[in-house]
């Protein structure tokens, strides 16, 4: 750890992101203040369970993913399955529409 002081920063939210940044700044010499708008008892960090995982949104880049996913929502044997009942198409139907309005 360095003893020197570089500086002050300010980290925006006490996520997993957000703690692992100041933690390393820290440990470089820098004088840390996090600011959380909550407790940090349920934000993102806790929603994803703390994990920071690239292969969770890097995909949805790729060519042909998109139909993939409405595909994958109609195979009951698939991770994205979304069993279809009336309440959800209606409820989903409605919320397009909202969307583009």
């Amino acid at each position: 750890m360095s003893t020197h002081n570089k500086g002050k920063v300010a980290i925006i939210g006490a996520g997993i992101a957000g703690l692992s940044t100041a933690y390393y700044l820290l440990q470089d010499g820098w004088e840390v203040q996090i600011l959380e708008k909550g407790n940090g008892q349920d934000n993102c960090s806790y929603g994803n369970a703390g994990m920071i995982v690239p292969s969770h949104f890097t995909p949805l880049a790729a060519p042909g993913i998109v139909a993939q996913g409405v595909k994958w929502m109609l195979n009951s044997k698939s991770p994205f399955y979304v069993r279809p009942s009336l309440n959800f198409i209606d409820r989903l139907g409605f919320e397009i529409f909202e969307a583009c309005q």
